[in-house]
């Protein structure tokens, strides 16, 4: 990761924990929440929900254990679970992660999960799905509208949209899925987890069944590895033990056999 990417992030961490926000940047919160909760409706409607409460309470407890560091303070971070065998991940906008039961039953240990968390959880922290302003281009969100219910519920349909699309078929910018492995690796290596289970976990997703919407939609597994694995040597980062928590982490994959 350059220089300048680690300053903006850690910035932007010290400005929105210290609670300078403007009226102006709190009306696009409570739009990107908006989007956002509508786009995980979608994708759960889409897949069906997998409804285990001790598993949801898992993976919750470490995606907020992880969100806590970047510089999204104003939102509360939910995790879901998809009901699918398919192997993915979803970002939506406003601190809404899903991830597939897919994509758990491929994970070996906690490291693992960690750094798939981090990895969704950096796309929210650095914005990769737009800010939802008035001039927010993908993801134009006229804050004029908010008065009025009809107006705003088109609106929202119309960003849900796009987003959707763009999470299954599109895929985001290659730079933003570069730069969210590497604040994955930041922030999932800053709680003790050992980054390079991040490039474990792509190999053996590499080979998985049921990646096809990953493969479409992420630049390739290959220039993912190469880049994670040179910001990691680039940091000095040493290896970790990959067995953090591994007793906990297998109660709780268990759950989804």
């Amino acid at each position: 990761m350059k220089g300048s990417f680690l300053v903006f992030f850690f910035l932007g961490i010290t400005a929105c924990a210290a609670g300078q926000i403007s009226n102006e940047d709190r009306q696009a919160v409570e739009n990107e929440v908006r989007v956002g909760r509508s786009l995980a409706a979608r994708l759960a409607k889409k897949y069906g929900v997998l409804r285990n409460a001790e598993l949801n309470r898992y993976v919750n407890t470490l995606g907020q254990t992880i969100a806590i560091q970047t510089a999204r303070s104003e939102l509360t971070f939910h995790i879901g679970i998809l009901d699918t065998d398919e192997v993915n991940a979803f970002a939506c906008p406003g601190g809404y992660i899903m991830l597939t039961k897919g994509v758990l039953k491929q994970m070996q240990n906690e490291s693992e999960l960690a750094c798939v968390l981090a990895h969704e959880i950096s796309h929210v922290a650095l914005q990769h799905s737009g800010r939802f302003q008035q001039t927010s281009g993908i993801v134009s969100f006229i804050s004029s509208f908010l008065g009025g219910g009809t107006v705003v519920s088109v609106a929202v349909r119309r960003s849900t949209g796009e987003l959707e699309a763009q999470l299954l078929e599109k895929g985001r910018q290659k730079d933003f899925e570069f730069d969210a492995d590497k604040a994955g690796v930041v922030l999932a290596a800053n709680l003790g987890y050992d980054p390079s289970s991040s490039i474990n976990y792509l190999k053996r997703v590499s080979e998985a069944s049921g990646n096809q919407i990953l493969i479409r939609t992420h630049p390739s597994f290959a220039e993912r590895i190469v880049s994670i694995n040179q910001f990691i040597l680039a940091q000095g980062y040493s290896p970790t033990v990959v067995t953090l928590n591994q007793q906990r982490f297998e109660k709780y994959r268990n759950l989804i056999q």
